[in-house]
């Protein structure tokens, strides 16, 4: 899931349904004997639309319609279908409100445990430590530290941050 929705992660002028299938369009259900299959591809939007409550549940609308949140649903619902084992989020509750950023982080976890590896990357650390088993800290890019969510504390992370490297106990 890239950071920016807008510039990377949604053609605005296509509808939600045509945004869904951007990663498969040469598969079922997009395509059938190498074309485009507008049938299918409305009938999976409007399902994948109804699981991840994309709001209006309209799949024609163009995704340029849709709110911040709704955007965001349907960039989750195409990456997580697409990842067989890893899905990266960046900032993926960035700019959300309270539900959509609940939504969002339950479908991450959801994902976590069904076997895909989460590569998290966020400036919100009350949102990794909802979702992490391990908060990786990057400084000058360089990985400074790694610890466990209950290792966290304000001061630790400060330090890190700033570029203080952990020693091994």
């Amino acid at each position: 899931m890239p950071e920016d929705r807008h510039a990377t992660g949604l053609v605005l002028s296509l509808s939600v349904a045509e945004n869904l299938v951007l990663r498969s369009v040469d598969q079922a259900p997009a395509s059938k004997n190498g074309r485009l299959d507008r049938k299918a591809i409305s009938r999976n939007g409007s399902q994948i639309a109804e699981q991840f409550d994309i709001r209006p549940r309209n799949a024609e609308l163009p995704a340029s319609a849709l709110s911040g949140g709704n955007q965001q649903k349907i960039i989750l619902a195409r990456e997580i279908a697409a990842a067989s084992r890893v899905l990266i989020v960046v900032q993926p509750t960035k700019g959300l409100d309270v539900g959509a950023i609940a939504f969002v982080q339950s479908q991450i976890i959801d994902a976590a445990n069904q076997g895909a590896g989460i590569l998290y990357i966020s400036t919100e650390l009350e949102h990794v430590l909802e979702v992490a088993d391990r908060v990786a800290v990057i400084s000058g890019g360089e990985i400074t530290g790694v610890l466990t969510p209950e290792e966290v504390t304000s001061e630790r992370i400060s330090l890190l941050m700033a570029g203080q490297k952990e020693t091994a106990a």
